[in-house]
């Protein structure tokens, strides 16, 4: 089964829209190319203030290390 993603990113985070729709774009991105860990998990994101600004390749860096941890403890809880 397929993993799910839900994603948003309020307002707060970043006022334009512009910039919201570049790091849903990333946040989907980073977790089309992580599904095959991700594998049947479901998974919803909040950004945070911090995404805001940041280059997207650091963007990229910092999701790949949430899903490695999540897929870790996700694995770890069901075993």
């Amino acid at each position: 089964q397929q993993g799910r993603l839900g994603v948003t990113v309020s307002r707060r985070v970043a006022t334009g829209a512009v910039e919201r729709n570049r790091i849903k774009r990333a946040i989907r991105e980073s977790f089309r190319h992580r599904q095959k860990i991700l594998l049947g998990l479901d998974v919803v994101v909040i950004a945070r203030r911090a995404a805001q600004g940041i280059e997207t390749k650091l963007l990229f860096v910092s999701l790949e290390e949430h899903w490695q941890r999540m897929n870790q403890q996700c694995r770890s809880a069901s075993s």
